[in-house]
């Protein structure tokens, strides 16, 4: 559960939210790798804690729930 006065970069950081906005926007894990300059399995590993973060059960609700939060658009 997150708390309700938590700054949007104590719930999910920069990095985190970024990778979620690229998924949010259709691009693909690979896409978003070469983006930022890293190998996929990294974006993967970001995704992964962000859900958790999220307390979400895949990625799509990540991406539901950080909406939700205002953390991405």
């Amino acid at each position: 559960m997150t708390n309700q006065f938590a700054r949007p970069v104590d719930i999910l950081p920069r990095y985190s939210a970024a990778c979620l906005q690229m998924v949010a926007d259709g691009y693909t894990l690979e896409d978003t790798a070469r983006y930022i300059g890293c190998d996929i399995e990294l974006v993967w590993d970001v995704l992964e804690l962000a859900r958790r973060r999220l307390g979400a059960a895949n990625l799509e609700q990540s991406v539901a729930a950080a909406m939700k939060m205002g953390l991405i658009v």
